[in-house]
């Protein structure tokens, strides 16, 4: 998919993720509404899920727990081929739409979902190491010390 690492996130999902630099060039993030983030603060995303279902990605507040989070979720309509990537505020087992963000500007921005080339959910976005329109996961560090969620469906 173009981006420097790749980690095994089990259950056959993968997070392909390259710190700074272009956005890469795939399916997902040519589905993506703004495609222009390139600085060497970003953190750029890709979550390969083995389902064909909806993804999401999560940055909590606590390492290890769901909530709260920001969270970016997205799936492709299986009817329309057409992709719906929002991010969110997770302050309970209910999501909220993140008030503080939109896509290019707010904490994630480049936001795209597609399908992979066994059908699989693709779900793409950028978020810079330091955000401060995020609820929760303001700062992030190189060396991942804010743990990741994910989950496919």
């Amino acid at each position: 998919y173009g981006y420097a690492c790749a980690v095994d996130a089990g259950d056959g999902a993968v997070l392909h993720f390259s710190a700074g630099g272009a956005l890469p060039d795939n399916a997902c993030t040519a589905a993506a509404e703004d495609s222009s983030s390139s600085s060497s603060d970003m953190l750029h995303l890709l979550l390969a899920s083995p389902a064909a279902g909806y993804a999401g990605l999560s940055f909590p507040a606590v390492r290890g727990s769901m909530l709260p989070a920001d969270a970016v979720i997205g799936f492709v309509d299986a009817a329309t081929g057409q992709p719906t990537v929002s991010a969110y505020h997770l302050t309970s087992y209910s999501v909220q739409r993140s008030s503080s963000n939109f896509n290019g500007g707010g904490w994630a921005s480049d936001m795209g979902a597609a399908r992979g080339a066994g059908g699989n959910t693709l779900l793409c976005f950028s978020r810079p190491l330091q955000a401060p329109a995020a609820a929760v996961a303001r700062n992030l560090d190189a060396g991942g010390e804010r743990g990741v969620r994910y989950v496919t469906r």
